[in-house]
């Protein structure tokens, strides 16, 4: 089912139908997140989580900053 909203959703950006490509990929997500178990916000108690801002896939802005204070304190202490 999702392999066929993904061609409608790639026939319709082609035919610059971007809205209706818009709505098929927000099916698409939806869809994998059931098939995954992660359910939509609210329900079950999973809520959205930030994005990594340090290119690197799991990467908190928190874990970054902690990295980037340990490389000002030792590049300092030379």
């Amino acid at each position: 089912m999702i392999t066929d909203l993904e061609k409608q959703m790639r026939q319709a950006a082609s035919d610059l139908e971007f809205e209706e490509a818009a709505r098929l990929r927000d099916e698409i997500k939806r869809l994998e997140e059931l098939d995954l178990g992660l359910g939509m916000p609210g329900e079950t108690g999973v809520t959205p989580r930030g994005r990594s801002v340090g290119g690197r896939a799991g990467s908190s802005g928190k874990e970054i900053a902690k990295r980037k204070a340990r490389q000002r304190y030792l590049r300092d202490r030379r």
